[in-house]
């Protein structure tokens, strides 16, 4: 075999590397945007651990987007409270320890094993009227990480999302509607001030903010 065809096989072969290397890594890019838009497309999906954080910029947000008093996410397509501590305290994610309120995605709402009052956090965002909107409800803890800056993650949330346009941002923990699953007392929440997030005792108080 003369010098040039073993060049030229050795090209070919390095050329196909090359191919197979791009054709995986769109597999991959794609599989994942696949993943991020289903979460945009079904927003309640609840997993525990939701490890979705994005970098945000202030042109995905519209002030009075969804009435006056609200914030309209143009990335996901959900619409928050502007007030991010509207209720002017914290609440517990429930009175009753033993059991969990059970969203119905075809009513879109919850049902309550137990009256609803014994759900602070649920039953006020339910009760909440908002830009001219009835259907507030307590976001899922995958939608509380869309709000998580990921420039942010170091402790600067409360600071972009008041660039934003969001008031009354607490550089605190803010209660999910998910369940900790493992342990029924216990419930998720995220820090807004750095992300993290724990799994306290349902009866502990936190602060909430309220999405549709």
């Amino acid at each position: 075999m003369t010098k040039t065809k073993i060049k030229l096989k050795l090209l070919i072969i390095g050329s196909l590397f090359i191919l197979i290397t791009i054709i995986l890594w769109f597999s991959n890019s794609n599989a994942y945007y696949t993943n991020i838009n289903k979460y945009f497309s079904d927003s309640r999906i609840a997993d525990g651990y939701s490890g979705f954080a994005l970098q945000r910029y202030s042109n995905e947000f519209i002030v009075d987007g969804c009435g006056s008093g609200t914030m309209l996410d143009t990335l996901t397509g959900l619409c928050w409270d502007k007030n991010m501590n509207h209720n002017g305290s914290m609440l517990q994610w429930s009175t009753v320890s033993t059991t969990e309120p059970v969203w119905n995605n075809v009513s879109k709402n919850y049902t309550y094993v137990s009256d609803k009052i014994n759900y602070p956090a649920f039953s006020y965002c339910e009760d909440l009227i908002l830009g001219g909107n009835t259907d507030w409800r307590l976001p899922s803890l995958n939608e509380l990480n869309t709000l998580l800056d990921e420039i942010g993650a170091s402790g600067a949330t409360c600071t972009t999302l008041t660039g934003f346009g969001f008031t009354n941002c607490q550089n605190n923990y803010y209660w999910g509607d998910d369940g900790y699953t493992p342990a029924i007392g216990f419930a998720w929440n995220m820090n807004m001030n750095d992300g993290i997030e724990t799994f306290p005792a349902k009866t502990s108080t936190y602060y909430v903010i309220c999405v549709r």
